[in-house]
């Protein structure tokens, strides 16, 4: 699938409607649907039921060049690390920038979306990543204090069903 098509997904789709059929499970619950391109996937439906036949769940997607990265930010372990350089992502997902974190938070600046930072630890207090939250695309950077720093992980929240 490509990032148009992935851009247009909804929240609670079943994995199996999905218009690549060519995905694999690359860890618990995630899977490869293109290039750098995951989604993860549950085995309740939307209203927390199981044993429903269309399971497993498109619930959220991910850019990432790293399954390590993927892996560091669903599972809340900072023992996976990351390989550099990163390559910019897509710009469909980008802004339109190369993924650097002052890029980011100058053009949402500039277009003035809602922006939101933060930083993420694990359960014994490890520190995980920081992210830029720009409407609905959650940027990840594995530094504390580096302000130039490329992001090794996009989440992306699915578009919601107008019940």
């Amino acid at each position: 699938m490509d990032w148009n098509e992935i851009l247009q997904l909804y929240a609670w789709v079943p994995l199996s409607h999905l218009k690549s059929r060519d995905f694999e499970p690359v860890a618990d619950n995630i899977y490869k649907i293109g290039v750098n391109a995951y989604v993860r996937a549950q085995e309740r439906n939307k209203a927390l039921e199981l044993d429903d036949p269309r399971a497993p769940f498109v619930t959220m997607a991910y850019w990432s060049p790293s399954i390590d990265g993927l892996k560091r930010l669903a599972f809340g372990d900072p023992s996976f690390t990351l390989e550099e350089p990163l390559p910019a992502p897509p710009p469909e997902i980008s802004f339109g920038t190369s993924g650097l974190y002052s890029e980011l938070l100058s053009k949402a600046s500039t277009d003035r979306s809602r922006i939101v930072e933060r930083a993420e630890y694990s359960n014994k207090g490890i520190f995980l990543k920081k992210s830029i939250i720009i409407d609905r695309f959650d940027y990840s950077f594995i530094s504390n204090e580096e302000k130039d720093e490329r992001t090794f992980l996009i989440k992306i929240s699915l578009l919601k069903q107008d019940c």
